[in-house]
């Protein structure tokens, strides 16, 4: 057999290769050209994509450090390993980063140092500077990020809102194209009078946020949430759940649908949560957009809704004292460089088919109200295919 030619059928190699890490793959290119080419590959890279989609989502956390005054990220994969990401020296000098949503392993940064965006790939440490500069005004601003197969563009997505005395709400939409690297702005008509919470998710081609009437957010509640088709470039406004009101409210996903954790009080520390997911099109009335109301979890004692991750609802307390609670796991934090002694966060974990809970800490990574957690997965999706600007 000539040395050039593969012993592995390319069927039998890419069914491999899809399997293994983000960093394992980058190593792997330097094998041979053949795998190097296979590895880069469109088809390849979204194949990969979608295997760890479904079989390895991870978790993304975010904590400031006790020993600078730097932020450092890491990963709980679904092994339940703790893992550092290398994160780049801008990632790193800059404070005052908000996460403004994921898609296929691609993080949307918002910096209020420089007056931009950033996306970023901790997988294969790509960052990039979107050719964007954030409008200063008196207001503020919220923005969401996320992918549409049907157009097949990546798009980034800026209301801003005024929060003055007089003319509350959205007064201006602005989008930006990945593919075309092109600004525009987009009719928003149906959001006027409403201001947008800052969280958000994306799935299945949509952008989602909270929203709520000008004036009406001093009581904690929402009144719909708001939906940005990403193809079309257009929004849409869905109603809360039936019997939504409760204590807090987060949006999530749940087996690619749009889903909200809610958390309603039974007695002064004992309540519940429930999680509702969202079916489009499916009512039964017609309706466009159905809330199914899917778990209940019965009574918990203060310990409030993340995310969802596989089938596991994640918890955070509202309060943390050690002798209230006993772990059951306490998985190691892996790290290339040396561990220090900063406090470790407990979370909880609340299994949708079992109903159970069980408990984890997350290590070295500061006091309960400091750390980011927001589902995550790994890929090969390249940045620079779109030609945004090295920062």
């Amino acid at each position: 057999m000539e040395s050039d030619k593969p012993f592995l059928p390319d069927d039998m190699i890419l069914n491999i290769l899809k399997r293994l890490p983000v960093k394992s793959l980058i190593r792997s290119q330097c094998v041979c050209k053949h795998w190097k080419n296979l590895i880069k590959k469109p088809s390849f890279i979204a194949e990969h994509l979608h295997h760890s989609s479904h079989q390895s989502p991870s978790l993304l956390l975010r904590w400031p450090s006790f020993a600078s005054s730097e932020y450092r990220w890491g990963l709980l994969d679904c092994d339940m390993q703790q893992l550092i990401v290398q994160s780049s020296s801008l990632i790193d000098s800059l404070s005052h980063l908000r996460l403004c949503g994921s898609s296929n392993g691609l993080l949307c940064l918002k910096s209020e140092a420089l007056k931009s965006i950033l996306l970023w790939n901790p997988a294969t440490r790509e960052i990039r500077l979107a050719p964007i500069t954030i409008d200063e005004f008196k207001g503020g601003y919220c923005i969401g990020f996320g992918f549409s197969p049907i157009v097949n563009d990546y798009k980034i997505v800026v209301i801003y809102v005024r929060y003055g005395a007089e003319k509350r709400g959205v007064f201006r939409v602005k989008v930006f194209s990945l593919r075309t690297r092109l600004w525009k702005e987009v009719e928003f008509g149906n959001l006027k009078g409403l201001c947008v919470g800052d969280d958000t998710v994306t799935v299945n081609g949509r952008v989602f946020w909270f929203g709520y009437k000008a004036g009406s957010h001093e009581d904690g509640s929402y009144c719909q949430v708001v939906s940005f088709d990403i193809a079309n470039e257009v929004f849409s406004l869905v109603p809360m759940p039936a019997e939504h009101d409760s204590l807090m409210q987060n949006l999530t996903v749940h087996e690619n649908n749009l889903a909200m954790l809610c958390v309603q009080w039974i007695t002064a520390d004992i309540y519940c949560i429930k999680l509702w997911v969202m079916d489009e099109g499916s009512g039964t009335f017609g309706e466009r957009w159905s809330w199914t109301n899917t778990y209940y979890s019965g009574h918990c004692y203060m310990l409030f809704p993340l995310t969802i991750w596989g089938n596991e609802i994640i918890c955070e307390p509202e309060f943390y004292d050690e002798s209230d609670f006993q772990y059951e796991s306490q998985p190691e934090f892996e790290s290339e460089g040396e561990e220090d002694d900063d406090p470790s966060k407990p979370l909880y974990l609340y299994n949708l088919d079992s109903n159970e809970f069980k408990t984890f800490d997350i290590r070295n990574c500061g006091n309960c109200s400091s750390i980011m957690i927001h589902s995550y997965v790994e890929s090969l999706v390249s940045i620079s295919n779109f030609h945004v600007e090295n920062p």
